[in-house]
């Protein structure tokens, strides 16, 4: 069920990045497009902004539970929420002060929304960042209890609808503040909807702060700090980089890069399909010492990770200009220079990051989220300077070398962490329901 709902998840991204693209750059044109993508960016900042109480919280209320420890588990979910309510309230406040005194020659594009207007929009996305950050540990909540395929589905839902809401804005002749609107309100109900599904299942759940503990708060700051620099990575990573050709090369040329970038993630997307419902049993593992599942779990994505990233790394080298050809009409080409370090750096990253995902899934994420987030910021720097020397395809070398870099670490920190990986055929026996196992297989998670 939960492959199931990750693929419905993923077709869900994937369809409606592959509708907004060619839609918003055609309806919009480059200049407003590539301003409302530098806006956008915004949000993806503010997600991280709960300082990564909710992951690292999320990952322990899945180990307490698993140990049938429920009590300790609300003691976890208190703290940490109370922890997100006031970070949301100070950023909310820190947020709504830089917008208001931005510089409206930052905020105004030629061909784009005048400052007022884009003040206006940011603000939205703003709110709509902080929104977003609320949902993350009510979706752990329900994965303790067993939910994750539902609490996987209600948020691709609640993408499939704002996306749908924007193009549906947008092909109408609506604007970036119109589309901004929408997401935020598409956004408010899914929060609700998520407390509705958590509170459903994990009865121990309840809201309040009464049963907070400052010493688990201190508990969790080390791993939760480590876990927002993971998103600020990313955020570095993908919008940083936008903002970083933007400013290098002009707002025209960022969709050229963000539409090679949509493409060449699908791969990723693919395998957190089949790794993302596997984090939650590997957290559960790993609690209860079943040092045999976790080997062998962790084998398993090791040895896909390699097969489908050659895969696909070569697919987007070759065939990555004819896909975006056919998928924007032409209007978006970017130099086969660009899209064969893309291609390299596609194949590094869905290597590395789903074993990522099982050291998230642990909290033993530290040492390789402090690389992740340095590289990232590295990269901005680098994309600026490479765009001005190579164009748009300086942006894709510096992808390639943060790949590069995060694929040696994770090596690292896997082997630190997890120790030595199981390959073979009881790789595969790990991920299958103990009765649908033959009885001579019975020991493979021992």
């Amino acid at each position: 069920m939960s492959v199931a709902a990750m693929g419905y998840g993923k077709l869900v991204g994937a369809l409606i990045q592959l509708a907004l693209v060619p839609v918003l750059a055609l309806q919009w044109g480059l200049p407003l497009y590539g301003q409302w993508l530098m806006l956008s960016a915004i949000p993806v900042f503010l997600a991280a902004s709960d300082f990564g109480f909710s992951t690292a919280a999320g990952n322990r209320i899945i180990a307490e539970v698993a140990k049938a420890d429920r009590d300790e588990a609300l003691v976890t979910f208190q703290s940490a929420w109370s922890m997100i309510i006031g970070i949301s309230a100070v950023t909310l406040v820190i947020a709504a002060a830089v917008v208001a005194y931005l510089p409206s020659s930052i905020l105004a594009v030629d061909g784009g929304m005048n400052a007022d207007d884009a003040r206006t929009a940011l603000a939205i996305l703003c709110l709509y960042g902080i929104i977003s950050l609320q949902i993350f540990l009510f979706a752990a909540v329900a994965r303790s209890e067993g939910r994750q395929a539902q609490s996987i589905s209600l948020i691709a839902t609640i993408q499939l609808v704002e996306g749908l809401s924007v193009l549906a804005i947008v092909w109408f002749g609506g604007s970036p503040l119109d589309a901004a609107i929408a997401y935020l309100a598409v956004r408010s109900a899914g929060l609700l909807a998520h407390v509705i599904l958590s509170k459903r299942f994990a009865r121990w759940m309840r809201l309040g702060s009464k049963k907070a503990s400052g010493d688990r708060v201190r508990m969790l700051f080390r791993p939760a700090f480590a876990a927002m620099l993971l998103p600020l990575g990313q955020a570095g990573f993908l919008q940083g980089t936008a903002i970083a050709i933007g400013a290098a090369g002009g707002a025209a040329m960022v969709p050229l890069y963000t539409s090679l970038r949509t493409v060449s993630r699908v791969g990723l997307q693919i395998m957190s399909t089949f790794v993302i419902p596997l984090m939650p049993d590997f957290t559960a593992a790993f609690a209860q010492e079943n040092h045999g599942r976790v080997a062998r779990i962790g084998g398993l994505v090791a040895a896909l990770n390699v097969i489908c990233g050659v895969i696909f790394g070569f697919i987007i080298a070759v065939f990555g200009a004819d896909v975006l050809r056919v998928w924007t009409g032409g209007a978006i080409q970017p130099p086969q220079l660009m899209i064969t370090l893309t291609g390299i750096a596609a194949a590094l990253a869905v290597v590395w990051n789903p074993l990522g995902n099982l050291l998230l899934a642990i909290n033993r994420h530290e040492a390789y989220s402090y690389v992740f987030v340095i590289g990232a910021a590295l990269s901005i720097g680098m994309t600026y300077v490479l765009v001005g020397s190579m164009g748009v395809s300086g942006a894709a070398a510096a992808g390639v070398a943060l790949e590069a870099l995060m694929l040696v670490t994770i090596i690292i920190s896997t082997r630190i962490n997890i120790g030595a990986l199981a390959f073979g055929r009881d790789t595969f026996l790990a991920i299958l329901p103990s009765h649908m196992r033959l009885p001579s297989d019975k020991g493979a998670d021992q």
